[in-house]
Formats: structure tokens, sequence, C-alpha cells
């Protein structure tokens, strides 16, 4: 995949999850749950502006730059998959999807965005590139741990409501 195609799907991604979430907290019945879709879509949607922006810059040929709203980030350890073992993650969300199941679908669609950016970051050749998508990653991750923090306390063993 080149350059100009990982932008794209980048950008289609973040796009997809900014539309995922705004329609996840407009059908949530939980107050916690609808705020943490809202805060997520309007991160996607910033994630696309950030793509669309160093995206431009490339094609003016202005270079790479690390993301100025984003705080530096020296290195991911992506060794494992963040998905839990055990889980099943949803390729597609049924119509009638459950609360635990857009958790699930949320948790599958960041996990994706995270391998992305961090395969883009082991294929980076300038540090600014490296840069570039490891903050793109560490925002993946962060809104990972969010969604799976909400998914444990709604719905682990402990926290399960009946």
């Amino acid at each position: 995949m080149d350059a100009e195609d990982v932008f794209l799907k980048a950008m289609q991604l973040e796009l997809d999850g900014r539309e995922f979430y705004w329609q996840a907290a407009q059908r949530s019945t939980d107050p916690q749950a609808a705020q943490l879709y809202r805060q997520l879509a309007e991160d996607e949607a910033h994630h696309y502006l950030y793509l669309r922006r160093q995206y431009e810059a490339l094609q003016a040929g202005q270079g790479w730059a690390a993301i100025a709203e984003l705080p530096p980030v020296r290195a991911l350890d992506a060794a494992a998959p963040i998905f839990p073992a055990g889980k099943a993650a949803l390729e597609v969300l049924p119509d009638n999807a459950t609360e635990e199941e857009v958790l699930l679908f949320a948790l599958t669609a960041e996990d994706r965005s995270y391998l992305l950016y961090v395969r883009q970051t082991r294929q980076a050749r300038f540090g600014p590139e490296r840069q570039f998508f490891t903050q793109l990653a560490a925002v993946e991750l962060g809104h990972y741990h969010l969604l799976m923090a909400h998914y444990h306390a709604r719905f682990s063993f402990a926290g399960r409501q009946t």
C-alpha cells in the first residue's frame, strides 16, 4: 500500500468512525456511554483533519510535520494485538445491536485503526513521518482503553447488570 492509499484509507476510517460514534451516541440509553461516543466522534473528526492536513502538505511538497495538537510520543509497544483474548470482534454491526455489541464493534474499529497506524510507523522512512503516525496510533490506543474501561465497568462479571 503506497502512502496515498494509506492516507485515503485512514481518512475514510476516521470519517466512518465519526459517523459510527455519532450514531452510537444517538442510540445509546446509557448517558455515560452516549457522552463517551460523542467525545470519540469529535476526536475522529479531528483525526480526519490531521490526516487531511498532512496529506495536502505532502501533495504540495511541504514534507512531514508532527501533529501540533497532540503530545509527542516516543514509541509504542506494538508487539501484541490490543484486542482482548476470548472476546469476539465484530465485523459487521447488526441493525438491532445490543450495547455490548456496539462496544465490541467500537473496540474492533479502534484496533484496526491502531494497527494501520502502527504498520505505517514501522514502514516510515523519516523521523517526522514516524512521529506523525505514532501520535495517531497512541490516540487510537487511548480510545481503545477508554472503550475497554467502559466495557469492563458495564459488562464485566462484577459489574454485569441484569
